[in-house]
């Protein structure tokens, strides 16, 4: 498996995977022939033979086998997770998960415009945690930070005002419920995590990260679980603890 960070055009990963018989990955259309100029297609194929990650072989041009097995795992991907950042110009990341986590990640601001490099689906979390810059969630248990939003005036009304903010529904996508928490609490999101399993029958759990004034609240939802009242969708909204950061760990380890 390849141990290092590729540094791709939209062009040049669009041509790996299609070298690899894919003709569609969640959250990243390929280019339709009319949209690419044949110059462009053959500059982009001798640049990425000449990084080694395509190979000639008797008259045609094939994936290198580290190559092929990490887009073979994007191809067999029956789960997704989605990364929205909460500021302009942080990447956007999208995370293909099978034996281990394949990372696409739009480095918008920077050339080329695509990093792709892998992860351990068991310390996936972990780095997640340091790419989206969230402090350390230290020792304090899911019941010392419930008893603290409940002593505290202002973060109790923090909770209550994210309670009353509607999940907005699968169809808008993360980034609307981002936007409409923002809104509502005049906060900017830290992230927008959206986790996509089981491939047609797909499962959707939506969490967004939002500093507040006791550190930071999770805000999750599972669109299939409904409340008891109105058919609206039930939200979690909980300070940051050990467990809550424990529990979020376990949705990427499973297979």
């Amino acid at each position: 498996m390849i141990d290092r960070a590729l540094f791709l055009s939209r062009l040049e990963f669009s041509v790996l995977l299609m070298a690899g018989g894919v003709e569609q990955i969640p959250c990243f259309p390929l280019p339709e022939r009319d949209e690419v100029k044949e110059r462009e297609m053959i500059e982009a194929v001798y640049d990425l033979v000449q990084k080694k990650l395509l190979e000639t072989r008797e008259e045609k041009i094939c994936l290198v086998p580290e190559i092929a097995e990490l887009v073979r795992q994007m191809k067999d991907s029956r789960d997704y997770v989605q990364v929205e950042p909460g500021e302009e110009g942080e990447p956007q990341r999208m995370i293909y998960l099978e034996s281990q986590a394949v990372v696409l990640e739009n480095t918008t601001d920077t050339c080329p415009q695509f990093r792709l490099f892998v992860k351990e689906r068991s310390r996936l979390w972990n780095w997640m945690e340091e790419a989206l810059d969230l402090p350390a969630p230290g020792s304090q248990s899911k019941e010392e930070a419930t008893e603290q939003v409940r002593l505290s005036e202002l973060a109790s009304g923090e909770q209550e005002r994210l309670t009353e903010c509607v999940y907005p529904g699968v169809k808008l996508g993360i980034r609307s419920w981002m936007r409409k928490l923002g809104d509502r609490f005049g906060e900017t999101p830290r992230a927008g995590i959206r986790l996509v399993c089981g491939g047609a029958k797909q499962a959707i759990q939506d969490l967004v990260v939002l500093p507040g004034a006791m550190n930071l609240w999770f805000l999750w939802c599972v669109p299939e679980i409904e409340s008891l009242s109105g058919g609206e969708k039930a939200v979690w909204v909980v300070p940051d603890s050990s467990e809550t950061r424990k529990k979020i760990e376990t949705w990427f380890q499973l297979q």
